[in-house]
Order: structure tokens, then sequence, then C-alpha cells
């Protein structure tokens, strides 16, 4: 049985009585306007269906992360090696400090989210990797259970074994696992999650925090400008064996003179950072636009350029249209331009959003600024429900996919759909609550 099965099941129950699941999903927006599932101070927008995935979706995710991650790991590793890379990158010294110095554990990205157009098993194309302080785990965790305990999950779930993703227990295990790889030592350590205080999502770490002292560790949410060093870092006279950085690099490296003492434990291994910022290599947009770069690709096997071409959306430095800008024009609804180092999709702009006339100028308007063109991916485009004046209508929504990687796994997923061409927290976007759907051959549709 497919997800599409599975979500027709979904839509035929409600659809053959609406009113009395209309009850339902007024329960369910209650439940959610009073929970912690907040975005910028307001409930978390979502849609009265959740996103479904089978063991076969699963198993492409694992895949797909697999192949993407090697690619990640050697572009890293060229970054360290190859000067004409590091030039390509044109990062900050400071930055690239930070990148060379040698880690003490293995995994390169030690967490990150995979944003996918995902169509189908082995069929996807990436939107973006963003591979340090990401985040809503807290929207997926309190969606899946409000959700979960729904009047139609509930009868979901009678014919169909579903459970949803753990997102926090998983990260404390991976936590543990790096510090005892980095120390050799088994014992709980001390963490801090840092971020600027007034850049992070308090909730979302207080929750966390909770987690890690279940587990046995002493937890601390800090800001970093608020860190001491003495041989390693110190918060509140205590000392930190571990950091799990939630600190964009792009924030920290525009206040890096704010956070000396931050900067030096990044530096030197004597508190465990998890994650490194050598993962700001393919962090940064740059990244897609050298996997284009000819004297980049050399560097990478048959294997390797024939993933990329089939699933990294063509990328290209926006000054490079400045002799051939009436194409882009005429094919506004292929392409769309966004900065090389921001998120939350702030400063993104799609061609198919705009008449030619206003993306002629906004074309122009970014010539000399650091952006980057990109080709348009074809959306993922499935049916939901919602409520609309006052009654469940069906209507079509545009998804994307992130996926959920701890120490180089996939842990979960993180679904959201939308109307608009963009689809983010910015754009009229909602969050749906995932669930894995184990199917089996001799389960049928009633």
């Amino acid at each position: 049985m497919t997800r599409e099965a599975l979500d027709q099941w979904f839509i035929n129950k409600v659809m053959d009585n609406k009113e009395h699941y209309a009850e339902d999903y007024k329960k369910v927006n209650q439940a959610v306007a009073s929970s912690k599932a907040i975005y910028k101070g307001k409930p978390v927008p979502f849609l009265y269906m959740p996103k479904f995935y089978t063991e076969h979706d699963l198993a492409s995710f694992n895949r797909l992360t697999e192949s993407m991650m090697k690619i990640c790991r050697k572009m890293i590793d060229l970054y360290r090696s190859v000067p004409l890379i590091r030039k390509k990158y044109n990062f900050d010294s400071r930055l690239e400090a930070l990148i060379l110095k040698d880690e003490a554990y293995r995994s390169y990205v030690p967490m990150a989210r995979f944003d996918v157009f995902y169509y189908g098993p082995d069929d996807f194309m990436f939107c973006e990797l963003n591979t340090d302080g990401t985040s809503a785990m807290n929207e997926d965790m309190i969606l899946a259970s409000i959700l979960g305990e729904s009047e139609i999950v509930e009868e979901m779930s009678e014919t169909f074994e579903m459970r949803s993703f753990e997102l926090f227990d998983t990260w404390v295990k991976e936590v543990q696992s790096i510090y005892t790889e980095a120390t050799g030592k088994l014992s709980k350590p001390t963490v801090a999650i840092v971020d600027f205080i007034d850049k992070g999502s308090n909730i979302e770490f207080e929750e966390f925090k909770l987690r890690f002292e279940k587990a046995g560790f002493e937890a601390y949410i800090a800001d970093p400008r608020d860190l001491t060093y003495d041989d390693g870092l110190m918060f509140e006279d205590v000392k930190l064996d571990v950091v799990y950085r939630r600190l964009v690099t792009r924030d920290m490296m525009d206040r890096i003179d704010e956070i000396p003492a931050f900067e030096k434990a990044c530096l030197d291994n004597k508190t465990v950072v998890i994650g490194n910022i050598r993962s700001q290599v393919v962090h940064t947009k740059v990244f897609f636009e050298l996997l284009f770069d000819e004297s980049v690709r050399e560097f990478f096997t048959k294997d390797e350029l024939a993933f990329i071409d089939r699933h990294v959306p063509y990328t290209d430095p926006i000054r490079n249209i400045s002799y051939s800008i009436d194409k882009f024009v005429e094919n506004k609804d292929q392409y769309l331009i966004k900065p090389l180092d921001f998120y939350a999709s702030i400063g993104v702009y799609a061609g198919a959003s705009h008449t030619s006339e206003e993306w002629r100028k906004i074309l122009e308007e970014h010539l000399d600024k650091p952006y980057l063109i990109q080709r348009f991916c074809k959306p993922a485009i499935t049916s939901n429900v919602d409520m609309v004046d006052g009654e469940l209508q069906v209507g079509e929504y545009k998804n994307i996919t992130g996926l959920y990687i701890y120490n180089e796994k996939v842990y979960g997923v993180y679904s959201r759909a939308g109307r608009t061409a963009i689809i983010s927290g910015l754009h009229d976007v909602f969050t749906l609550p995932t669930f894995f759907v184990k199917t089996e051959d001799e389960m049928s549709l009633t």
C-alpha cells in the first residue's frame, strides 16, 4: 500500500461524514491553540490530515541521505585540502580557521535537516540543506500528539500500525555517543544548549533541556555572550563538557566579537561542540553552486555526478546572467533567486509568483548582490483537508519534506505544505505531523 492510498483512505473517511469530523477538527484546533506549538508567538497553522509515509518511503529517505552525506563529506574534505576550493567559498578568515581545525569526533554533520521535494521512492529534488540551527522538532512532537488523539487518526490506527517519530530522546542518545567518541568517557556530561536568546526557540530549548536531564545529564540553556573560558567553556561557574550548538553560523559570525570564549572553545576541542563549524561548507547555498562548477566536478565520481544532476537543481551566481537576462524573464516560472546564506526563506523570490515586469526588476536589482539563481523544482502536490468557511474541504497543497538527520542518520521527518511557490513560515505554510505507517500486502482499504 502506498502513501497515496493512505491519503485517499483518510479523505474518503472524512468526506463521507463531513459534519461529524468537523467537530473532531474543532477539538483538534482548540487543542493546538492551547498548546506550546508556537511559531512567532502564534499557534502553528496545521491541516487536518497528517503526512503518512511507508517503509518504502523511509528506505528511500535513508538512501538519499547516505548519497548526499557522502557528497557533503567529500566537499568538506575538499575545502580543507584544496586551496582553490577554499577560495571559491570566500569565507572570512576567522570562519575558515574554525572549519580547518581538526575535530574530536568523526561526524561531519552532527545535526541537519535536508529539505527535499519528495515525489515518491527515489524520485526527489533537494531544496536546501540546513546543517546548523536545525529546529521545529517541538512543532512535530506536539502536533503528532494532538492529531494522534483525534478521532479520525485513532480510527485509522485500528486498521494500520502507525507511529510518530521521536526527535528529542534520540538526539540525547546521539549527543552521548558523540561525547563518548570524542573523550573516551562513558559518564553523563554537563551540556549547554547555546544560542542567542533573542534568536532561539525557548520552548524547544526547554524540551531538550528536560530530556537531557531525564537522561541524567546536567543541562543548561545559555546565551554565548554569557559563556566564559577557563581551560574550556564555563557557564555560571559550571564547567561544560558539551555544547549543543543551536547558534546559526551566520548569526555567530555576524557577532563573533561579542563571543570570544565561544570562538576559542570552537578552536581548541577542550569542550565538545556539537555541531562543528565545518558543516557551514554544505549549509551555505554556495555548496549547490559549486556542484555545477566544472573545476569542482572533476573531484567527484561518475555516480556522484549522476546523483547531483538528477537530484540537485542547477544553481549559478546571479551575476552570470547579466548578459542573458531576457532568457530568464521569458522562462521566469522555471527559476528562483535566493541569498547565499540566509534562512527561513528570507530573501527568496520565485519567478512564478511575479509578473514578467516584476521579475525583470527583481533580477536587475539583485545582479550585484550575493545571490544565486536556481532552477525552480516542480512542487510535490498532494491533497489535504482543511476547514474553509466552516466546512471541511479537500484542496491541493504543495509539499516540502524535511529529513531530520542526527549523527548522519535519519531519525524523523518535518512535513510542511502551502499554496504558494515558496513553502516556509514566511509564506502561508502549514505544518503537518508525520506518521510512519507499516503496511502489508494483505491489508485492504476499508
